[in-house]
């Protein structure tokens, strides 16, 4: 009776050269295994920040959108109602100003959380000196025309600010032209003559990205010989092979060399001494792949806290749990203060006396709105 496949994402524990007896490790050993050790350390810490994130993510969702249309509405409410007293007495012309300004701040925050009604739109743009939609297309040629401007700076991509409107056709044509870019240097350089020292470079270079590419495929040929599902007829263990040849192809197709080893390792009853077996030659190619491996999860690290699924809690990627709920918590917390406020800043003006309550309300009001950017959570594509 054969033995059941024990499946198992971790094969092992981390890759290492132990060496043999009492031989020192070679350079090339020393790094091998530092690498392997850097690997093994940066993929612990991203899936640790990935689960951190989703948790934190969960909780963000849980406690903050439901408190965004609540906001709004609250904002909503105090605009209209400031609108509604601003007809019972007769303001100075700055004091119409002051209230004016703060409608629009309040009804801006409001928009920051929902979409208006036209009705709403109405009442911004009795306020305005231009329409919401004016507003809005002044907003989006701003910053269409900075994006022109660090396109060209930055890239020296030519960037139509009148026509781009962000779409898709409009990225792919950026993508292409930087592709273009791309062409023309790569063109430009092969247009100088090179030397016989650059010639013999480009050819070693190349003979080693072969040779490292012939062992990745032995390991990936080896594995297939043993894990391949067609050759299994008990159809448990067919089962657990098909998972696992899953594993190996994904790691084949991703150039993992460090996944292939240790999937080597376990399922071809090897233990560590076949590595001390790797001739310096190979080891070195290794260590070459195994550096790309290295400078890849740096950057899937570093590109977390842009990430779009996790934007809303990108800023606590570097905090530990609990201090990040805190924090989410807190501004919670500062949501439901904000909204306590309005709806209390409402009932003091439905209250008023005379116009001097009103316009000392101004002041206070002026607390909840925050002045913000003119590209503050705002581009069109």
């Amino acid at each position: 009776m054969q033995n059941k496949i024990e499946a198992s994402d971790n094969f092992s524990p981390i890759l290492k050269i132990e060496g043999k007896s009492s031989a020192p490790l070679s350079k090339n050993q020393v790094q091998f295994n530092k690498l392997t050790l850097k690997i093994e350390q940066l993929e612990n810490t991203i899936e640790s920040k990935r689960v951190l994130l989703a948790k934190l993510n969960e909780v963000y969702n849980k406690k903050i959108p439901p408190l965004s249309p609540i906001l709004a509405q609250s904002y909503i409410e105090l605009a209209e109602k400031l609108t509604d007293v601003s007809k019972l007495y007769k303001f100075s012309k700055s004091q119409v100003n002051s209230l004016g300004a703060t409608i629009l701040d309040l009804l801006d925050e409001a928009f920051c959380h929902c979409e208006p009604t036209p009705e709403q739109e109405a009442l911004y743009n009795e306020w305005s000196g231009s329409s919401y939609q004016e507003e809005i297309e002044t907003q989006k040629k701003t910053a269409t025309d900075q994006f022109a401007f660090f396109a060209e700076m930055l890239f020296g991509l030519k960037v139509d600010p009148e026509n781009f409107t962000g779409s898709p056709e409009d990225l792919a044509d950026l993508k292409q032209q930087l592709e273009e870019q791309e062409r023309q240097r790569s063109a430009g350089k092969k247009e100088k003559k090179k030397t016989a020292k650059q010639l013999e470079k480009e050819r070693l270079e190349k003979e080693k990205e072969n040779i490292k590419a012939k062992n990745i495929r032995s390991i990936y040929i080896a594995l297939a010989k043993v894990l391949h599902p067609d050759t299994e007829t008990d159809p448990e263990l067919k089962v657990q092979k098909e998972e696992i040849m899953k594993k190996v192809t994904v790691a084949y197709d991703d150039k993992d060399l460090v996944s292939l080893l240790k999937i080597e390792a376990e399922w071809l009853k090897k233990t560590t001494e076949h590595l001390n077996d790797i001739s310096d030659d190979v080891l070195s190619l290794y260590i070459a792949t195994l550096k790309e491996q290295v400078y890849d999860l740096e950057q899937e690290l570093n590109s977390l806290s842009y990430d779009p699924m996790y934007q809303n809690v990108s800023e606590y990627v570097n905090h530990q749990e609990k201090t990040a709920v805190n924090k989410i918590n807190a501004e919670a917390r500062e949501l439901k203060g904000n909204i306590e406020f309005l709806k209390e800043m409402k009932m003091q003006v439905e209250h008023s006396k005379n116009k001097t309550q009103i316009i000392n309300l101004l002041k206070r009001i002026g607390m909840v709105c925050v002045p913000k950017d003119d590209f503050d959570g705002f581009f069109p594509f």
